[in-house]
């Protein structure tokens, strides 16, 4: 019994019995690679498995399957995570810089201890090394004075230690059955709470309407971590509040919506993207395929932010390789009349 593991170009046959589950087949492999058991990937069919997730799967019901092995080695994530922290430290100088020549700071929060009875979010942190990160830490703002959601979050005492966003490209997912978007995070039950601002490209935002109901989600893993019935009532009693208490009815019977900058308007320029069916794991709500995904509770901002400088390396070698192929291909042909 055995199962025949494609990693980086060599295949790796791993013995196993049947008392095997998948985390002795992860730390089998790991001995013969310089990977971490937990930084692995196994894609066997149409779906992925991780040591975190997966690994008390038996063994049995994969052997003999071919199978595809993914993962960075540790001498990577040692350069990775060296190579974000430069990357933030050049974003803090400049952004310092840009400050300096305007002549004034973003206005600070409102003090955490008596804001909202202590029910609020103590701090926010957009991404700097992305573009416009002014954009970002507005949309945070907006999210983190929501009347709906400070009313919820005091109606349940749910608060939040950081609000911040996600990298996207570093939470897809592209398989056989499409591409899978994770669109937010809880770790540690309100420690951290990350949600996708962005379009794919970094350059757009997300609709701010859909990001706060993503929100809703994930304020409700303050509470109950797992996809029970208890998470879906109260996650649903957490939506209900968020559009009561943003709910208002003039004189004349008609009915608007609060916002934080003015009444009617939940966009105020966002583009956004359609809402699509998705599944959550958790804490992570994930939208398209409905697979789980790699369980990243357990990260650290720093170590998210390694993944992401790792994924835009990947990009940034894929477009020079593109582009040197269309220079090679229109060598000495002539332009076409316009």
């Amino acid at each position: 019994m055995e199962l025949k593991i494609k990693y980086r170009g060599t295949e790796y046959v791993i013995p196993g019995s049947e008392s095997s589950v998948l985390a002795d087949i992860f730390e089998a492999l790991s001995k013969h690679v310089d990977v971490d058991p937990a930084s692995f990937k196994f894609i066997i069919g149409a779906k992925t498995y991780t040591y975190t997730r997966d690994g008390s799967l038996p063994f049995a019901p994969f052997a003999g399957k071919p199978c595809r092995a993914l993962g960075v080695t540790r001498d990577q994530q040692h350069q990775l995570s060296a190579a974000s922290q430069a990357a933030a430290a050049r974003s803090a100088a400049a952004l310092s810089t840009r400050r300096s020549a305007r002549g004034s700071a973003p206005a600070p929060l409102p003090n955490p201890a008596t804001f909202n009875g202590g029910f609020c979010f103590k701090q926010i942190q957009p991404l700097t090394w992305l573009p416009a990160p002014g954009e970002a830490h507005k949309m945070l703002v907006r999210l983190s004075q929501d009347i709906g959601i400070l009313a919820a979050m005091k109606k349940f005492s749910l608060s939040v230690q950081l609000l911040t966003e996600m990298e996207p490209l570093s939470n897809t997912d592209v398989t056989a059955e499409g591409t899978g978007r994770t669109l937010g995070l809880n770790r540690n039950n309100g420690m951290v709470i990350e949600l996708r601002l962005r379009t794919d490209n970094h350059r757009g935002f997300r609709d701010y309407k859909t990001v706060r109901r993503t929100l809703c989600h994930e304020l409700a893993h303050n509470r109950v971590s797992d996809h029970n019935r208890e998470f879906w009532d109260f996650c649903h009693a957490i939506e209900k509040e968020v559009d009561r208490a943003s709910s208002f009815r003039t004189l004349d019977g008609e009915k608007g919506i609060l916002g934080d900058f003015n009444a009617g308007d939940d966009n105020d320029g966002y583009t956004g993207e359609e809402e699509d069916a998705g599944g959550c794991v958790r804490g992570t709500w994930k939208l398209g395929t409905g697979e789980k995904q790699e369980d990243v509770s357990g990260l650290s901002l720093r170590e998210l932010m390694a993944r992401s400088a790792m994924r835009r390396q990947e990009e940034t070698k894929k477009e020079r390789e593109r582009q040197s192929d269309g220079d090679d291909g229109v060598a000495g042909a002539s332009r076409p009349h316009e």
